[in-house]
């Protein structure tokens, strides 16, 4: 992980927010705060002269500190935070809401080898960032180095959780790239033989959409009719390795929302091979077309399912801040390795909107987009017209992009008893709601338009979707583009610091 003494030179330091001083208090005062755990936040240990005052001095591992209505423990090897209220609640589990703005504990932050500490998480996004490779020594734009913790958890940036066990399998980024390697050999191939894979819709097999992408849906490896012999032994080998990545970031969120063991990884257990008669979870590989200017070629939405795992070869992802509400060209940075993982409308409703589904979309950027604050000069602005006309004889570029796709298995029965904690509520009010994870996703896939499927298609849907109830408050968002043109990086200056926002 990036180290917090790693701050670019050239960037303006940073000026935390201040906040009074709070006596250390007892466990007694507070809700309680999770275990230990083990592993270290060597990057985000604070660094001060006067640990009466900051997060910076090893502690022992019972020792709790109180700061700005947040509580710790520091415990021996590492860090576990709880942002959790300043009083216990009394009476009880509070009740249940539809949205993620509450008055009671959120979710504890373990550490987790893989997971970039970047101000954007899980928790408070939908999405984060996760390194393949992992620890690297290198900072982003979007990992604020911070003095001490406290400054760090004000803006959310220890955003977690996975379980401190949990790692890339063994060869997984080896399977990705096998499988990217194949993938562009498949769409390579004559558009009659990928034609051969279409099955009528965008849910298994080969679909094209003019002037957006093509892609293939991959739902069982083994299948002759729908998954192409040029992709089944990497597909196959890339989702068992992925699957049990996200299998074990499962355990994870169930830690943070105070759930016991297998809540959440009960709903996926088919989705173990895919292929399987209850599973509804898929690999999809896209091949984006790159145009000669900045276009959307996935609107925004959010995923259905749990989570999605999203690898791309070039930027074109951008995710939606919700502070800003504006999108974010997050892989304009990334290095290899790097991936987003995002929260599905599924887990948004197990956890109670705890975490909620996050929204992103597709773009091109073109050829090359100016530096960020900077303009065209007039002499490309005088010869683009000319150079245009060699454009055909150029090879096309394309956007490769792979998501694996974990979805809640239909016949397993939802217990929201088991769902429901300190955290999350009590929700068991949704019992007369649908009664298995197949019927909960198809209340949800009716209430939202299909951005996978042809544009005469997806204008039809939104028509019809327009009679059709809201299922909550989210879905009355507005999604806006940002200012053209898009920025082809991500920069920091102190007010972004201090606002908690990026330029866009």
């Amino acid at each position: 992980m990036s180290s917090s003494t790693n701050q670019p030179s050239d960037d303006p330091p940073i000026d935390p927010p201040t906040s009074p001083t709070e006596e250390p208090i007892s466990d007694d005062d507070y809700d309680s705060i999770a275990s230990p755990s083990t592993g270290t936040w060597g990057s985000f240990r604070a660094r001060s002269e006067s640990p009466e005052d900051e997060l910076g001095y090893e502690a022992d591992e019972d020792e709790i500190v109180a700061r700005g209505g947040y509580t710790y423990r520091l415990a021996a090897g590492g860090l576990c935070l709880n942002m959790s209220l300043t009083k216990r609640l009394e009476g009880g589990m509070p009740p249940a809401r539809n949205d993620s703005a509450r008055g009671q504990a959120v979710i504890e932050c373990l550490p987790y080898e893989l997971w970039r500490p970047q101000i954007y998480g899980l928790h408070n996004q939908g999405w984060t960032i996760l390194d393949f490779l992992g620890a690297h020594s290198y900072p982003t734009p979007l990992e604020f180095p911070y003095p001490t913790l406290l400054d760090a958890v004000q803006y959310g940036h220890l955003n977690g959780p996975l379980s401190n066990s949990s790692k890339l399998p063994t060869n997984g980024y080896m399977a990705i790239t096998k499988l990217f390697k194949d993938s562009k050999t498949f769409f390579a191939l004559e558009s009659d033989y990928k034609m051969s894979y279409n099955k009528g819709d965008s849910e298994a097999g080969y679909t094209k959409i003019n002037g957006e992408k093509e892609f293939l849906t991959i739902r069982d490896p083994s299948s002759e009719l729908s998954t192409p012999a040029e992709v089944r032994a990497s597909a196959a080998e890339a989702w068992k390795q992925m699957y049990e990545l996200m299998y074990e970031t499962l355990a994870g969120l169930e830690i943070s929302l105070k759930l016991q063991p297998g809540s959440l990884q009960r709903y996926c257990e088919n989705a173990r091979s895919l292929g399987h008669a209850d599973g509804s979870s898929m690999i999809r590989i896209f091949r984006y077309e790159n145009d000669t200017e900045f276009k959307v070629l996935a609107e925004a939405h959010r995923d259905l399912g749990i989570l999605s795992l999203v690898i791309g070869d070039k930027p074109g992802l951008e995710a939606l801040d919700k502070t800003s509400n504006q999108f974010i060209p997050i892989e304009t940075i990334f290095k290899p390795g790097m991936c987003t993982i995002m929260a599905g409308r599924q887990l948004e409703d197990f956890s109670n909107h705890i975490f909620e589904a996050a929204a992103h979309r597709v773009v091109s950027y073109g050829p090359k987009q100016p530096k960020l604050g900077t303009t065209p000069s007039k002499t490309k602005e005088f010869l683009k017209p000319l150079l245009g006309r060699f454009n055909r004889f150029q090879k096309p570029k394309y956007r490769y992009s792979i998501v694996f796709i974990l979805r809640a298995d239909k016949s397993v029965k939802l217990d929201y008893e088991a769902l429901s904690s300190p955290v999350t509520g009590d929700v068991t009010s949704k019992v007369d709601g649908p009664r298995t994870a197949g019927e909960l996703f198809e209340k949800i896939r009716k209430a939202h338009f299909n951005v996978n499927t042809q544009v005469q298609d997806r204008e039809r849907q939104k028509e019809q979707l327009k009679a059709v109830p809201k299922l909550d408050k989210a879905e009355e968002e507005e999604f806006e583009p940002p200012p053209y043109p898009p920025p082809t990086k991500l920069t920091w200056s102190k007010g972004d610091a201090e606002s908690g926002r990026v330029i866009a």
